[in-house]
C-alpha cells in the first residue's frame, strides 16, 4: 500500500489540505535533505575528532590544578 492511497481518505476530508499535498512534495526534497543531513553529520563527526586532545589537556590540566589546591590545604 503507497502512502497516497493510506492518507487519501483523511487527506480527501480537508480540501485545503489535499490541495496543499499536491502542491507540496516531499519527495522532491529527499535528496537535498539527505546531502545535506550527511554534510553536518561528517562536520560533526570532524569537529567531535579535532576537539579531543584539546578536551584530554583540559582534563589533565583541571586535575592537575585539583591536585595542587588540595596539597596546598592539607
Amino acid at each position: 500500500m503507497d502512502l497516497d492511497s493510506f492518507f487519501l481518505p483523511f487527506v480527501s476530508r480537508f480540501p485545503s489540505l489535499l490541495m496543499i499535498c499536491k502542491l507540496f512534495d516531499l519527495e522532491d526534497y529527499a535528496g537535498t535533505y539527505r546531502e545535506t543531513r550527511n554534510a553536518y553529520l561528517k562536520a560533526a563527526n570532524q569537529l567531535k575528532l579535532a576537539t579531543g586532545p584539546y578536551k584530554a589537556a583540559r582534563d589533565a590540566y583541571v586535575a592537575a590544578t585539583a591536585t595542587y589546591t588540595k596539597s596546598l590545604y592539607e
